[in-house]
């Protein structure tokens, strides 16, 4: 429970940064918010042994599909595969991931 406690406000700032993308690159804001992220879900896995349902799914796969840098894709993808394992969210995973990894041909730009 203490964990879901640093998960809430980690997931809110999560969201107003996606929120604020359009108006400005926050690449390096979003690396670091899904770093801190991933280092909570890990521990919190270590430690309880199961994992929790704090992080917000809907939330990483949007971080997925819209940041610019692979190394903070490569990090929401390591926090999706740690939500994977766990059974309320694992079916909506399973749902998500594959438009992440289709390729959309409306979206190449001509």
């Amino acid at each position: 429970e203490a964990f879901d406690e640093i998960l809430r406000p980690l997931n809110v700032l999560l969201k107003i940064s996606l929120d604020m993308d359009e108006l400005y690159d926050n690449s390096y804001t979003l690396d670091i918010l899904l770093s801190a992220i991933h280092v909570v879900v890990d521990i919190s896995s270590k430690a309880v042994k199961k994992n929790n349902d704090a992080t917000n799914p809907e939330l990483i796969v949007q971080c997925i599909r819209t940041c610019k840098t692979p190394d903070t894709k490569a990090t929401a993808l390591l926090i999706l595969a740690k939500q994977a394992s766990c059974a309320s969210s694992a079916e909506y995973v399973m749902h998500n991931s594959i438009p992440i990894f289709t390729q959309n041909p409306f979206s190449v730009a001509w």
